[in-house]
């Protein structure tokens, strides 16, 4: 008979702020063709959208947690959603690109405050068995967002325009804050490291080389993604309407491999499923390079990119929670602080995969951007390993191994 969970109902209106914060990424993806023909600018300069949002999220979620990480974690959670919200609905009105790239970089420093908060409320909820798990429903919000985002927002800009793509995003950063205010009650007060504990923690090897993982990784998975309409179009024949139908299909493909995520976790350590993924994407890249090279039958063509694609969108969604319980078992006295360090990692990823795909784009070609992913991908495995056996070495630095689900692995 199965277990009672009941933080379940509090981890649904949590999912949906990662739903939210998730949207604001993906949703710039499905709307970047129609956003870089309407401003006259390059897809390349319109992935600044994205880079500039990842970066100030990424400087924000561990400088709020030293400014405001003794607040109610509840209040600064809201606090972020609504400062999201604002910053969302400016930039629906704006009239210069620069204006724009400014409310995005606001809506990314709140997002800060909305992410790793939203997984440390989660985390604290779940006993130590099913955190996993918890971690997992939580961060199924970025998984919907891959869902309904990217598709829609390329839908809703090709009707209405990139305008009311923001608008639908701050609808539902407003939607989550709600349904949080009304639903989750927690009052518990984070701490507030001084930035010499942010240092003290970055210093230590195995936690470093750890977040190192996620940096990496992520940005091997946005080079090639934040770009993916214009590569189906340009290397594959691929048209706007069937471009929309793949990435719905990448991201209903995800919440199966969320859904994998959060079974698996009680049975795999994340250290297991964190090899699995880098040995699923690195062949997944290569392959999409060698389909986009290659000349003949698009019809052929296009459909092995959909199964590459399928793989991949199940790779990247057991990535991310495997990623994070990792981190939190490096961690265990500093997890608020170890997840908002992971958050910011995150964020670090897409901006430099953004900022990659879009440098590459512009000066080499769209067919570099898989290539690049799978280099990308072989760093990371290289920081996972080296972590691995640095947590391994010294355990005792309050830096233990990562600990399995199931004491068998």
């Amino acid at each position: 008979m199965p277990q009672p969970e009941p933080e379940r109902r509090a981890l649904r209106p949590l999912a949906s702020a990662n739903f939210a914060v998730g949207g604001m990424s993906y949703g710039v993806v499905g709307a970047l063709p129609g956003l870089a023909e309407a401003w006259r600018i390059s897809p390349g300069r319109a992935a600044l959208l994205m880079a500039g949002f990842s970066i100030s999220f990424a400087v924000g979620a561990p400088a709020l947690q030293m400014l405001l990480g003794h607040l109610r974690r509840r209040t600064l959670l809201l606090g972020g959603l609504w400062i999201m919200t604002a910053a969302t609905l400016a930039a629906a009105c704006v009239r210069d690109f620069h204006w724009l790239l400014a409310t995005r970089v606001v809506a990314g420093l709140a997002a800060g405050a909305v992410s790793p908060v939203a997984n440390a409320i989660g985390a604290g909820l779940a006993p130590e068995a099913r955190r996993g798990k918890a971690l997992a429903v939580v961060f199924a919000g970025v998984t919907l967002a891959s869902v309904a985002a990217a598709p829609l927002a390329a839908v809703l800009a090709h009707a209405l325009g990139w305008r009311a793509v923001l608008v639908a995003l701050a609808a539902m950063s407003a939607g989550s804050a709600t349904w949080i205010w009304r639903s989750v009650q927690d009052h518990a007060r984070g701490t507030r490291p001084r930035p010499a504990d942010l240092l003290g923690l970055l210093r230590r090897p195995a936690l470093a080389t750890g977040l190192a993982v996620m940096v990496l990784q992520t940005a091997a998975f946005f080079t090639t993604y934040t770009l993916i309409l214009p590569l189906l179009a340009e290397r594959f024949g691929v048209g706007a309407a069937h471009g929309g139908l793949a990435l719905l299909v990448f991201g209903l493909t995800g919440v199966a491999g969320n859904l994998l995520a959060q079974r698996v976790s009680l049975r795999h350590s994340a250290d297991a499923l964190l090899r699995l993924v880098m040995a699923v994407a690195a062949p997944v890249f290569v392959a999409i390079a060698l389909l986009a090279a290659l000349h003949g039958e698009d019809g052929l063509r296009q459909g092995a990119l959909l199964v590459l694609l399928v793989a991949w969108a199940l790779a990247q969604d057991l990535f991310y929670p495997s990623q994070l319980r990792r981190v939190v078992s490096l961690e265990p006295l500093h997890t608020g602080m170890a997840i908002a360090l992971n958050s910011s990692c995150i964020f670090l990823g897409i901006a430099l995969g953004s900022g990659l795909g879009g440098r590459l784009s512009d000066h080499v070609g769209l067919v570099a951007l898989a290539p690049a992913s799978a280099v990308l991908t072989g760093l990371a495995f290289v920081a996972l390993a080296a972590s691995r056996r640095l947590a391994a070495d010294k355990p005792h630095a309050g830096m233990p191994a990562a600990c399995p689900a199931n004491p068998r692995h």
